[in-house]
């Protein structure tokens, strides 16, 4: 049995260096031979932020997107993410502890093919490179792959 869970809500305050993101979780699971899951954190070049399980995404913007919260410009690669990582496995794809620029969608993904489970915690902070003080703060993240029967 396959399934999909993604947690956590965020929100992004409207006004220009007080932007802010809640917490991000996203949980990939299998709780069945071949066990395979995946789990990702995106942060995409249109303003979306994403929690996704086994290739499912949702967006968590709460209807606005980080891009245009930030009241400046409009460009993407105006801007940088920064994933640091506090305790487990290193996600795959995006550098970790390291500002990468929003110049092309970005992803931290975790996958798991045997049973049992990988888990990633850190932290995650967008802001732009002109004004590095306008930024989101850095939010909790969890990425978790479980892969156990019940």
């Amino acid at each position: 049995m396959t399934g999909i869970m993604l947690a956590a809500i965020n929100s992004f305050g409207a006004s220009k260096g007080t932007l802010t993101l809640n917490a991000l979780g996203a949980f990939g699971f299998d709780f069945s031979s071949p066990w395979s899951s995946s789990a990702a954190i995106k942060v995409n070049t249109n303003g979306e932020v994403q929690e996704c399980s086994n290739g499912s995404c949702i967006s968590q913007n709460a209807g606005v997107e980080w891009i245009d919260a930030f009241g400046a410009s409009e460009d993407s690669s105006d801007y940088e993410a920064y994933m640091t990582k506090t305790s487990g496995t290193t996600p795959s794809g995006t550098a970790v502890d390291t500002w990468v620029t929003i110049s092309s969608n970005l992803s931290w993904t975790l996958t798991r093919t045997s049973q049992g489970t990988t888990t990633f915690n850190g932290t995650l902070e967008i802001r732009e490179i002109a004004d590095t003080s306008n930024t989101t703060g850095a939010v909790s993240v969890i990425i978790e792959c479980d892969n156990n029967p019940f």
